[in-house]
Parts: C-alpha cells; sequence; structure tokens
C-alpha cells in the first residue's frame, strides 16, 4: 500500500513539475502579456485538477491498484512551438505513417482525464512517447504490436478520436462514459480479428455509442459476424472496407434501423440473398470496387433512392433482381463489368429521375 502511494505522489508531483515548467517556457517565448495570462490561466486550471484527483486516488487507494486504475490524468504537450525541448525527440522516435499526434489550439497542451483500467504503453502511446517506436522501422501491420490485445487497440483508437474531438480544451475530461460523445468514429485496424465482437466491449468502456451517427469500419477481417452493428443503433451512415472480406451473412445489419447510407468499398464477397432485408430505412447504396458474386440483394431493397456502382464486377447479372429497386430514383453506374446481362423478367425503373451509365440506356429499358 505504501507502495503505491508512494508511486501516486510522485507521479502528480512530477506532473504539477511538468506543468510549470512548459508554461514557464512558453511564457518566455510568447511574452505579450495577452497570452501569459491565457497560460498563467490554463496553468492554474490544470494544476488545480491534478491535485484534485491525486486527493481522489489517495483517498480510494486499494492494496491491488495499479496509478493506472481507474481515475486517473496524463499530460499531452503541444509540440508545435520551438520553445518545447521534445518536439524533436518526439517526432523522431514514432513511425511517420502513425497518426499519433494531437494539435491544439491553447499555448501548452491539454491534460486529459480518464476513468479505466489502463497501463504504462497505453498511455505512452497516446503521449507519443512508446519506447518500441524507438527500435526498428515498422510495418504498417505491425501496429498491433504496441498493444497485448485487440481490445486495448480498439480503446486506443477511440480515446485518441475522443481527444482529438475536444483537442481545442486544455482540460478533456473523459472519465464519464455518457458524455463522451462524438458523431463520426473511424475504426480503422490492420490486422485480423478472430471476432468483431472482440472490439465492442472496449468499445462501450470508453464511449457513448448512442452519439455515434457515422461509423466507418475498415479491417483485413474476412467476416463480419452477425449483429455486430446493432450496438450503434442510432447509425445513419456505415462505410466498410474489407479487403479480406469473404461472406456477409444475413443477420450483420440487425438493429441497424435507422441506417441511410451504406457503403462497402475494395473488397470481393458473396452476400447472403436476404444479407439487407433488415435495413429498411435505407436509402442510398453505394459500391465501390467491390465483386458481387450474388446480386439478388437488390431484391430486398425496395426504399433505397440512390444506387451507385463504381468499378464493380457482378457475374451472371440477371436485371430482373433490380425489380426489387422500386423506389429507384438515381442510377449511376462507372468503369463497372457485368460479365453477362440478361434482361429476361426486368421490369425497369419507373420512378428514375436520374441515369449515368457507362451502358446504353436501352439496357434499363430507358429510350435514348
Amino acid at each position: 500500500m505504501n507502495q503505491i502511494r508512494s508511486e501516486i505522489l510522485d507521479y502528480y508531483s512530477n506532473l504539477v513539475n511538468q506543468i510549470d515548467i512548459i508554461s514557464e517556457k512558453a511564457i518566455k517565448f510568447f511574452k505579450t502579456e495577452a497570452i501569459v495570462h491565457q497560460i498563467n490561466s490554463a496553468r492554474d486550471k490544470i494544476i488545480s485538477k491534478i491535485k484534485e484527483i491525486e486527493q481522489i486516488k489517495l483517498k480510494n487507494l486499494k492494496p491491488s491498484d495499479s496509478i493506472y486504475d481507474g481515475l486517473f490524468c496524463f499530460f499531452i504537450p503541444k509540440n508545435t512551438f520551438s520553445f518545447l525541448d521534445f518536439k524533436t525527440d518526439l517526432e523522431s522516435n514514432f513511425p511517420k505513417y502513425l497518426d499519433f499526434e494531437f494539435e491544439f489550439r491553447n499555448d501548452i497542451g491539454l491534460l486529459v482525464i480518464l476513468n479505466n483500467n489502463l497501463n504504462k504503453k497505453f498511455v505512452d502511446k497516446l503521449i507519443g512517447r512508446h519506447e518500441s517506436a524507438k527500435s526498428e522501422k515498422l510495418e504498417l501491420d505491425q501496429v498491433m504490436w504496441v498493444f497485448d490485445t485487440y481490445e486495448e487497440c480498439a480503446k486506443f483508437s477511440v480515446i485518441s478520436q475522443l481527444i482529438n474531438a475536444k483537442k481545442d480544451d486544455f482540460i478533456v475530461d473523459l472519465s464519464e462514459i455518457e458524455n463522451n460523445q462524438m458523431v463520426k468514429l473511424d475504426l480503422t485496424f490492420e490486422s485480423h480479428f478472430k471476432k468483431n465482437t472482440e472490439i465492442l466491449s472496449a468499445i462501450k468502456s470508453c464511449l457513448n455509442v448512442d452519439s455515434i451517427r457515422d461509423l466507418k469500419y475498415n479491417s483485413c477481417d474476412y467476416k463480419i459476424q452477425n449483429n455486430v452493428f446493432q450496438l450503434f443503433k442510432n447509425l445513419t451512415m456505415l462505410t466498410i472496407n474489407l479487403r479480406s472480406l469473404e461472406s456477409l451473412e444475413k443477420d450483420v445489419f440487425n438493429g441497424l434501423r435507422n441506417l441511410v447510407i451504406l457503403k462497402f468499398s475494395n473488397t470481393n464477397f458473396l452476400c447472403e440473398p436476404e444479407a439487407f432485408r433488415t435495413l429498411r430505412g435505407l436509402k442510398t447504396l453505394i459500391l465501390d470496387r467491390v465483386t458481387i458474386r450474388n446480386v439478388d440483394i437488390f431484391k430486398d431493397l425496395p426504399g433505397v433512392k440512390k444506387l451507385v456502382l463504381k468499378e464493380c464486377s457482378l457475374l451472371d447479372f440477371q436485371m430482373e433482381t433490380f425489380n426489387g429497386l422500386k423506389s429507384l430514383e438515381s442510377l449511376k453506374i462507372s468503369n463497372s463489368r457485368f460479365e453477362q446481362i440478361n434482361q429476361r423478367g426486368f421490369n425497369g425503373f419507373k420512378c428514375l429521375k436520374s441515369l449515368e451509365s457507362d451502358y446504353y440506356p436501352s439496357i434499363f429499358l430507358i429510350d435514348k
């Protein structure tokens, strides 16, 4: 108990000293009265918050606790001004292709407050000082080496985006999940997940998922588990880029009643005929560089008003599958390849107002 207590006291004492040093360097650099006042005001508030968290930690300390468990704060210094000595160190010790830096409008940086079970490696990565980055040049796919689990990778991605969303403040309080809101979330992983659901518990532990309206999901997964997106019940736009995807099952999109726009890109998959049947609110479907080996999916989209096929390949294409697009008003087909087009049974588009296509309009039963 005494050891962890001493670690807490040392950590927060050093953190206060760091704030003081950075603030003094900033004051010496800027000199103008208005900015000096702004820096001192920010410094006082940041230090006051640090001491408040220190007291809470000490009051609620348990023998099994780590300094990184529960309520915890750390400082991310602004590294764009020459008065900060560690600018060069930060830039040289981290791979250029990893987006680890944060840009702030305030003058010294920001204090981040979390209420999660973390570890030193995770925090150092957020600050941009992970020691493993000093060693050798890393391939993009090796970004996962930084973390012990896939859950940590997902958590890091979400927390980084939350910090960026609030980066104009000098105190970013992420300790209350219900207040951690974003409209857009980008989940990009250069690795396979054994289960997509592995990331969901991590996301829920630090983000109010009900706030997400626009989700981008990009990974090397070959399969999406059923019901995986139902956590994001308020989604209106979903973009999926899974270059290794092999199949799309019928219950993948369960729970997305509010989804309006769905975009697939850079993938080749066999799609279950009823994969889109639950997307009753869908209005726009965009397929970009997609090879589809079962085009019956179009039969279950009566509410779609816009369909875009860009650089797509559709095998053994039966035009009658378009009969399910009863509300289609806009159709755009560009640089796409149909191995075989069979017009038999096709009724034409009754509501179509706009057509952009590399193919003759007569194929769609439309006069030139």
